[in-house]
């Protein structure tokens, strides 16, 4: 959401993961609550798994730490160079999925 309002409609970002038990859920609340106060609603966000398709489709791909982009990097065979990870905020706990 925030990629989409800084970019406008030059722009177009898909989120996914890679663990599928989260697939269809929604946010977890307390990234809903951080969401809301500064001015994003979570509410209709649904989980959806990454797939080969999503990857071709991106030019770039960003992850939210060093594990994913490995794990992607294995999952796509290592073809994709435009794949980063996001830097880490130090001592800034990261709830990963819903609970």
């Amino acid at each position: 959401m925030a990629l989409t309002r800084r970019g406008g409609t030059a722009v177009t970002v898909r989120s996914a993961g890679l663990i599928s038990k989260w697939r269809d859920q929604p946010a977890n609340p307390s990234m809903i609550n951080a969401a809301r106060r500064l001015g994003y609603d979570l509410n209709p966000h649904r989980a959806r798994q990454i797939t080969l398709e999503m990857l071709d489709w991106a030019d770039i791909v960003l992850t939210m730490d060093s594990a994913v982009l490995e794990t992607l990097r294995a999952i796509c065979g290592g073809q994709r160079t435009q794949a980063r990870s996001l830097p880490r905020r130090p001592r800034r706990p990261r709830p990963d999925g819903p609970g």
